[in-house]
């Protein structure tokens, strides 16, 4: 319920709990300054390659755009006036996926 459950022990003991719970996070979880410091550097780095992946990809995507926006629109809409065959189709293309997986890597098929 609300994902407060593993809390449920330290909270039924009250202030004992709560006074439990702090000693573990300074027991166990307690790092220096310059730990923090390192770790938020790093944060901020990996925020700063995903930005920079994030660009990469929309830029890959528009040079697509033109090539393949209308395919998927037409394709999207096409799916959308036959469902029962587009839902036909994409059965048969997970069982086909499937069958191909296990030829891969049954011994009898290798």
């Amino acid at each position: 319920m609300f994902g407060v459950e593993p809390l449920l022990p330290m909270l039924r003991r009250g202030r004992a709990g709560w006074n439990a719970y702090l000693a573990d996070v300074q027991k166990y979880a307690e790092v220096s300054q310059d730990t923090q410091a390192k770790s938020e550097e790093l944060g901020q780095s990996l925020n700063r390659l995903k930005a920079a992946a994030q660009g990469v990809g929309a830029t890959i995507e528009a040079s697509y755009a033109d090539r393949f926006g209308g395919i998927i629109d037409k394709t999207a809409d096409w799916a959308a006036a036959n469902k029962p065959l587009a839902g036909g189709l994409a059965e048969v293309g997970v069982a086909l996926g499937v069958v191909a997986g296990v030829a891969r890597f049954h011994p009898c098929w290798a």
